[in-house]
């Protein structure tokens, strides 16, 4: 079983996140130097409050119930130190996972770096993980920022935006693709015969993540 799944859900629903963990004396941290977005409109981070999570490091150390932040808009992950400062860490991370009691549709979701350049990626860059195998399937959140005029008022305001891009990883290679069903078709297309007929007999309307994470993980399985 990957190391980043090593908390059993009895430990986690023994916590909130606004319980004081302590931070261990292996973990290096730095000062967080995000981007300064006084005056902005929204937050550039996945959830807005410390949420329960566990992180791996480059060098396997791997680090459990920590208090993180995904700060979506300079794609880094923070903790908060036993000081209640926000910290960056020292050493890189190449794994972590965010425990979001409150959200019903991803309660648990991982994030993995390591996949090759594609665009303006690269390796250092977080992918949410929806399914591995042969072929994984990847989206990729972030946070951009936009000039408008809120209602109501008069000026302009800057404005944080979520987006998010999916990705596949196959055959040694970042694919793009929009979300769709005849997108993913023609990536996939050695097994479409295969895939249309999973999709009909199991009733896919290819519109929710797990839709497409059955069809990757149908197809992964030949």
């Amino acid at each position: 079983m990957r190391k980043i799944f090593i908390a059993t859900l009895l430990s986690i629903s023994a916590h909130t996140a606004d319980a004081q963990f302590k931070i261990g004396q292996d973990i290096v941290g730095t000062p967080y130097d995000s981007r300064r977005t006084d005056g902005y409109i929204g937050n550039e981070y996945l959830y807005p409050d410390w949420t329960i999570g566990h992180v791996l490091q480059e060098d396997d150390k791997f680090f459990n119930n920590m208090l993180l932040k995904y700060d979506m808009f300079n794609d880094r992950v923070i903790f908060k130190s036993n000081d209640d400062i926000p910290m960056a860490f020292k050493y890189p991370i190449k794994e972590f996972q965010i425990i979001h009691k409150k959200s019903l549709n991803e309660p648990m979701i991982l994030f993995k770096n390591g996949f090759p350049e594609v665009g303006k990626y690269n390796t250092k860059s977080y992918y949410q993980v929806l399914t591995e195998g042969k072929t994984t399937l990847v989206k990729k959140p972030y946070k951009s920022v936009i000039e408008s005029i809120p209602y109501g008022e008069s000026e302009k305001k800057k404005i944080f935006v979520a987006n998010e891009i999916y990705f596949l990883y196959h055959k040694g290679q970042m694919i793009k693709f929009q979300k769709s069903k005849k997108n993913l078709l023609d990536i996939l297309a050695d097994k479409k015969p295969q895939l249309i007929a999973f999709m009909n007999d199991n009733k896919l309307d290819m519109k929710s993540d797990q839709d497409f994470v059955n069809l990757v993980n149908f197809y992964n399985s030949f």
